[in-house]
């Protein structure tokens, strides 16, 4: 009847088809360049973010060591020091004169200050 054209499955699947071996040579070349622009544009965004990130750090930490507590760490962790001294010699003084003023106030309860205890 007619000679008609033989395909193969790999023509249907294949996202593109040469007619010929050049011209597929040429698709796999153009393909490449494609491929390789593509790499070095995310090669250059890659290396600006890195770039970008670098100096907002490098701000961050000048900021940071310009503060109060960077200047002077062992200043400051004494002052805190001494305060936790502070109140904790509050503190004791407050208990030794809740427990003298309960002391004088009554006298320490006896099993009979208990009805429901029975000795």
């Amino acid at each position: 009847m007619g000679h008609e054209t033989d395909f193969t499955i790999a023509d249907f699947v294949a996202d593109v088809r040469a007619s010929t071996p050049s011209a597929a040579a040429e698709l796999v070349v153009q393909t490449r360049r494609e491929f390789d622009k593509h790499i070095a544009d995310l090669r250059s965004a890659l290396v600006e973010q890195i770039r970008y990130r670098i100096v907002v750090l490098h701000r961050r930490v000048h900021e940071n060591a310009a503060r109060r507590g960077f200047r002077r760490p062992l200043d400051l962790l004494r002052q805190q020091r001494q305060r936790a001294d502070e109140l904790t010699s509050r503190l004791a003084h407050g208990l030794r004169a809740i427990f003298a003023t309960r002391a004088t106030a009554s006298p320490p309860p006896t099993c009979a200050s208990f009805p429901s205890i029975s000795v």
